[in-house]
């Protein structure tokens, strides 16, 4: 029976080879091949700016209004603009600079309204040795006129 003994041999390394084979075959049939990266909805805008600071005044020159924000993304139409992280200070001549900051906000397109959303904090102080009265709230809408 040396035909057996060969097989005996030979049967072993088949099997492996076999096994792997169909092993590579199997594991190459169920992996996913094409990882498509999901595009992000929504409208593109038309420019972004970090740590934004923007001033409005009267018409006599005078500042009312101080916006900062720590990103600013400016939409066409009336999608306006969005911000993150921001600190609104409204300027009050012979009166104490009211400060108002808030995790988020949007601005009209006419810039007219500013609504702000998230942990949103008014607080005034006339100078340094005053205390500071503070408002706390989850959603404000200032009229920038």
């Amino acid at each position: 029976m040396p035909g057996k003994k060969k097989l005996r041999h030979v049967l072993p390394t088949l099997l492996i080879t076999l096994t792997g084979a169909l092993g590579w075959w199997l594991s190459d049939l169920l992996s996913v091949k094409d990882l498509g990266i999901e595009a992000k909805t929504g409208p593109t805008p038309l420019f972004s700016m970090k740590n934004m600071t923007a001033s409005f005044i009267d018409d006599n020159g005078i500042k009312k209004y101080t916006l900062m924000a720590k990103t600013m993304n400016r939409y066409d139409g009336k999608r306006g603009t969005t911000l993150k992280n921001l600190h609104l200070i409204q300027h009050k001549p012979g009166r104490a600079d009211l400060h108002t900051t808030a995790d988020r906000g949007f601005l009209s397109e006419d810039q007219k309204l500013l609504k702000m959303l998230g942990n949103v904090k008014i607080s005034s102080k006339k100078n340094i040795d005053a205390p500071a009265g503070t408002i706390s709230t989850d959603t404000l809408e200032v009229r920038l006129d």
